[in-house]
């Protein structure tokens, strides 16, 4: 069986403000305001291409909650938007 991993288009730009972070993506074109959560699943991906369950635990690591059902399930549909907008795609491992 083979685990998709999720993988940054192209280069991205950062600002920081407080919890808030907007990124931009030259691939994409794109602008996005991510909050803390969002913003530490995106670098975790911009540093190691992962899957679902491997980003979720990073997230959940980087901001000390816990790794559970509703934690997975908002990482995918990040990941989903993500894709949507052109800043990651899926591969097959």
């Amino acid at each position: 069986m083979t685990t998709a991993r999720w993988h940054i288009c192209g280069p991205l730009h950062w600002r920081h403000w407080g919890e808030d972070s907007a990124v931009y993506c030259d691939a994409s074109g794109d602008t996005m305001l991510l909050n803390e959560f969002a913003a530490a699943a995106l670098q975790h991906l911009q540093n190691q291409p992962s899957n679902e369950s491997e980003l979720s635990a990073a997230a959940a690591a980087a901001l000390g909650v816990q790794n559970d059902g509703a934690l997975r399930l908002a990482i995918g549909g990040f990941l989903q938007r993500l894709a949507e907008i052109g800043i990651v795609e899926s591969r097959a491992a």
